[in-house]
């Protein structure tokens, strides 16, 4: 019986000159590399206006390249290294290209959010990067604090 095909990896085939964990793990691979470049392509995607309508592109030719592209000196196979770990751009403006995708955590994830349009806590500005109920003022570049003691500030 021959060994997977992935590099590193000695289990024995299942299919496709796979074991099972990455012949499993291609498929999900797979879901995330059509995910993606739906968001980019498709106007009829819900995801559309914030990717492909804001001129993101999908710049992989093939599912090969996507993975490539994924590969680095902790995940040499670039295939998705649990299932808390999901597709990331690390620059938010950029394109799905080599260099500007990675695993990411939805920690990782969540600290790399692009600013939102902002809104208001009260009469306190603030943008996406307020998180639990503390405005950030882009402004003066910190967090204002608010404690309400019976309701006032």
């Amino acid at each position: 019986m021959s060994k997977c095909s992935v590099e590193g990896c000695i289990s024995p085939c299942y299919r496709k000159d796979l074991c099972g964990r990455h012949y499993y793990a291609i498929r999900i691979e797979n879901e995330a590399y059509s995910s993606a470049r739906q968001r980019c392509t498709n106007p009829k995607n819900p995801g559309y206006p914030n990717y492909g309508g804001r001129g993101i592109e999908f710049r992989f030719q093939s599912f090969g390249q996507f993975i490539d592209a994924l590969r680095t000196s902790e995940n040499p196979s670039g295939l998705r290294p649990s299932p808390e770990h999901s597709i990331d751009r690390i620059n938010n403006s950029g394109h799905y290209e080599t260099g500007n995708v990675r695993w990411a955590t939805r920690e990782q994830q969540t600290a790399n959010k692009r600013i939102g349009h902002g809104g208001y806590y009260g009469h306190h500005p603030y943008t996406l990067r307020s998180t639990r109920g503390i405005p950030w003022t882009p402004e003066q570049r910190k967090a204002r604090a608010l404690a309400r003691m019976n309701s006032k500030h």
